[in-house]
């Protein structure tokens, strides 16, 4: 399901993720940020499992591994040299 987040005039409660950034879609409505793609959050707002596999900062690192790991998802110099998965 997609809808335009200029579109939504209630209150969003529920708990889903649709693009897998660890963000609900609630969360990323409230921030600003796109609920259906896995680049646009805030990384202060990730409460639920990371499910994407995306690298949006192109370091290598998976977004998932860099929450976990305490490194900065949207900056491509903030990874552990070991985490590299991606050439």
């Amino acid at each position: 399901m997609y809808y335009n987040v200029t579109d939504v005039t209630v209150a969003v409660t529920s708990t889903v993720d649709c693009d897998g950034d660890g963000v609900t879609d609630a969360d990323e409505i409230a921030d600003g940020t796109d609920p259906n793609d896995a680049c646009s959050y805030d990384p202060a707002s990730v409460t639920v499992a990371v499910t994407s596999n995306v690298d949006c900062d192109g370091d290598g690192v998976t977004d998932a591994d860099e929450i976990a790991n305490g490194t900065d998802p949207n900056d491509a110099c903030s990874y552990n040299v070991a985490d590299i998965t991606y050439q």
